[in-house]
Parts: C-alpha cells; structure tokens; sequence
C-alpha cells in the first residue's frame, strides 16, 4: 500500500470517531390519560388540573403559565434572572404530579438504544424528574450547556408535549455540528403523541423563539444504573437513526493498522476525548483517581473508540496533559506541596512526569502528520531539567476540561495558581509484524471464545460497578442534605 492509502484510512478513523450523533430524538403514541397534569401549591384554592394533549385549550394553557415563576439559569456559580438570555417559566417538580412515567412507558429503552453505544444496551439508566417549563409566545433560551450532578449522570431528557405551538426549535451543537429538533413539526397533527429528545449534557443548545400558542416540556436528568437486558417499544417512532458504530470504528482502526506503510516500527497513537466528564473542580485528595471507573461512564464516540481498542487485543490507557504539555499517570494534588516555585519541575522529578512532543494530523500534500504545537519551555524540561520525553501521534487532538489542582506559588509574593490538565486516550501501537499477529489472533476468535470474552467483560464491569456504588451514594447523600436554596443555586435552569 501506498502513503496516500494510510492518508485516507487514517482520515476515515478520524471521520467514523466524530460521526455518531450526541443525542436521539422520536415521537412516541400514548394513551390520554399519560397528557394528564395536576399542578398548584400549598393553597388548595389554587390547585389545578390540565390535560396537555393538542386539544387543551388557550384559557387552560394560559393558567399553567401563569401559575409557572420566572425561570433563571446558571451564569458561573450564580443562578440569575435575566430576561434577555431566557424569558420562560418554570415549574419545580415538588409543585406538579404528572401521569406519565417514561419508563414504564419504554421512553428509557428508546434513550438507551439511540443514544449509548451497543455495549451498554444492557445498562439500565434513571430519569429523574427535573423540572416543567412553559415557553409562551417570544419565549426563548439562548445558548447553553447543562452542568452534570455527579460522575453518574450522564445527560438530559426533554419531553415535548403536543399543546399548539409554532417555532421553540432546540438547536443542538457539539464540536462544530448542528443539529435542529423541532417538535412542533414533528407533532404537528398527533393529539396522542409526545415528541422527545435525550442528549449528552456536555452538549450545547438553544430554544429557538416561541412564535405563537404554548411549547410545554418536562425535563429529566439521566443517570447510569445497573445491568439489564432492553428491548425496543414497538410503540415509538425513532426520528434520529440508532447508529452504534462500535464495529465501524473496529473496521477503520483493523484497516489502518494492517497497512505496513503506517507507523512500521510502532508508536504511541492519541485521542482527545469527544466529551466532557463531571470531575471535581479542583483535587483535594492525594489519593484521588480520575482515571477510575472512566472507562464504565464513556459517552457516544469515546465509549465506542475504548472499546474498539480492547476489542482488538490492544490496550486503551487514560492519561492527563498539562497546560505546560506534560503527561501524567495518575492525578497530582499540588496543595500538599506546601509553597512551589516550578510546577513542571516538580511533576518531571516527583511524579514520573514525560514531556509531551506532538504529532497531529495534517492530510496536506500526502502529509499525514506536523509537527504540533509546542510549550515554549518544553525543549528546557527536557534538557535542563531532564525530564523524559513522550511522542504522541494526535489522531484527534485532546481538548475539554480534565481535573485541576490549586498550589501556593512561590514568588516574591506568595499567590495561588491552579495546575490545568486534560484526559485523553493513549494507545502504544506495535510495529507492523507484531500487531499483525496481534490482529490476526483476534480475527481468528470463535463466536464462543468472543461470546466467553463477553461474558468475562460483563463480570468485571458488574465488579466494577460494585466498587463505585458506595462513592456514588454518597455524593448522592450529600446532594440531599444539602439545603433547597443551596441546591437550586448549584442547578442550571433546564428547558
């Protein structure tokens, strides 16, 4: 084969790694009595009923609104009013019952299948009800993104119900891609559907302007659960295509890895991760590991890519990339440090630390790779203060915020600074004849030595999950011993 060969298997990877879709969106038939809606407060007088199918009337719709409060949003770590960023009304959960439960009505089986890759079509998720919101005519929300509770949830569920409206369009972007779900074209002429659309919480969106009647939405927060077996509702109407492209993946990496012109004599291949994970905002524990259970959370193409890496006999390792380009094994927390004069110093001497020298894809003039971009000190960690050195060959350039560390920084005035990383995915490839072998093997498996491997596969990720219960629970303890005003403050407002 041919450079330009490896040139065009190498841009089919990188093609195939960013083409599955953040979310997945469909309609779904349901019975009148799921549209129905009991909502008001503490004061009987004020309680109310409403049936949110397409005949509900103005008058009634008019109500809801009214009885909804202004909805805020979060900007940094303030929730704040600001009409001009999102003017809607919201409705606590604690203040309406509805009739309709997504899971019993296979709302979650459909999320499952459409939005998480093949591997965890046997993870149960839960949906936790979140909020209501009533956008009336003007009604928008500009750009935003949902901030995740805990390592566990992993995105949002908007339900649409089928109340008269024209515009409210939610626009959906995710690393330059966009994407439109408009329910109101979706149910237009369906009196007994709801619209729905679940997507990952790193991805960024937008209600588009309501033009007239009333968009009303429940939403909910999607958490991982446990194992169990799913099964597609003959019921719903999938709109998004359920593309788990775990072996499209699998196919592109056997197809570039079995050209002899690529990489012959081995290397270290790098992948920045498509999403954004709920880490701390700063590490306060020494003993603290960003890397463990990551591999159970992965969403959309991550998830995909990591599993098509060990599903060829190969080895996917987490690793973290400092803002001054080192790479790191394991989580550093500088605060125990006491005063620190040079950070990077510190991490090549104490932590094993090796500087990063980086290859990125370039696809010009037959090029496969260029020379990345480099730390303006790196070339004197390496020399003068020796540390060892590390060249990775960036398939998809890392990117997204990774765990942090405060530190006293030393200086004529002591002052604190923060230590930046970035997670990302390393795979140290073997030369040509080894990974040939490598591939060879696996190719050759029988569909019960695949099946056993499943099966094994399944076992450790059940043990896994039993580890990482206890820690889950207990940030969920801590979230409800929280105080109301304290927790509404650290929720951003949702559609």
């Amino acid at each position: 084969m041919t450079e330009s060969t490896a040139l065009s298997l190498l841009r089919r990877l990188r093609e195939t790694l960013t083409a599955r879709s953040p979310y997945c969106s469909g309609t779904l038939e349901l019975s009148p009595a799921n549209f129905e809606l009991y909502y008001g407060k503490e004061d009987a007088s004020s309680n109310r009923f409403i049936n949110l199918s397409q005949t509900a009337n103005t008058e009634a719709l008019g109500k809801l609104a009214q009885a909804c409060d202004a909805a805020k949003f979060g900007r940094g770590t303030e929730t704040v009013l600001d009409e001009t960023y999102r003017k809607a009304g919201k409705m606590d959960a604690e203040r309406f019952v509805t009739r309709l439960d997504v899971e019993d009505i296979g709302l979650l089986k459909a999320v499952n299948l459409g939005l998480l890759p093949r591997r965890d079509h046997k993870l149960n998720i839960r949906a936790e009800l979140y909020k209501l919101n009533v956008y009336g005519e003007g009604a928008f929300f500009k750009p935003h993104r949902d901030t995740p509770r805990g390592k566990k949830m992993f995105g949002s569920l908007v339900v649409v119900f089928p109340t008269a409206h024209e515009g409210g369009a939610l626009v959906l972007r995710h690393r330059g891609d966009e994407w439109t779900f408009d329910s109101a074209a979706m149910l237009a002429g369906r009196a007994n559907s709801l619209a729905y659309v679940a997507f990952f919480s790193d991805v960024e969106h937008e209600v588009m302007p309501v033009v007239s009647g009333h968009r009303v939405t429940l939403t909910y927060n999607l958490y991982y659960g446990d194992r169990r077996k799913l099964a597609p509702t003959a019921r719903l109407k999938v709109r998004t295509p359920i593309n788990s492209n775990t072996y499209e993946v699998k196919d592109a990496l056997g197809a570039l890895l079995s050209d002899p012109t690529f990489m012959p004599e081995g290397g270290t291949l790098g992948f920045g991760l498509n999403h954004s994970y709920a880490f701390p905002a700063t590490c306060g524990d020494a003993d603290w590991n960003p890397f463990k259970g990551l591999s159970r959370w992965l969403k959309g193409s991550d998830a995909v890519l990591y599993k098509a890496w060990t599903a060829m006999g190969m080895e996917p390792k987490f690793r973290l990339v400092s803002e001054h380009d080192i790479v790191l094994d394991h989580m550093v927390n500088l605060a125990d440090w006491g005063q620190v004069e040079c950070v990077e110093r510190a991490l090549l001497k104490r932590h094993d630390g090796l500087v990063l020298k980086s290859k990125v894809f370039s696809g010009k003039d037959g090029a496969l790779w260029r020379e990345g971009d480099k730390y303006e000190d790196g070339d004197e960690y390496e020399g003068e203060i020796g540390g060892n050195s590390l060249t990775v060959y960036w398939v998809t350039n890392p990117s997204g915020g990774g765990p942090r560390s405060d530190y006293l920084h030393y200086g004529n005035e002591a002052s604190l600074g923060y230590f930046w990383t970035r997670v990302c995915i390393l795979v140290d490839v073997p030369g040509v004849d080894e990974r040939c072998k490598t591939l060879g093997r696996e190719s050759g498996k029988t569909a019960r030595e695949e099946e056993d491997e499943d099966e094994d596969e399944e076992a450790d990720e059940e043990e896994d999950e039993e580890q990482f219960k206890e820690q889950f629970e207990e940030e969920e303890d801590e979230d409800e011993n929280e105080g109301e005003d304290e927790e509404d403050e650290a929720k951003n407002e949702k559609d």
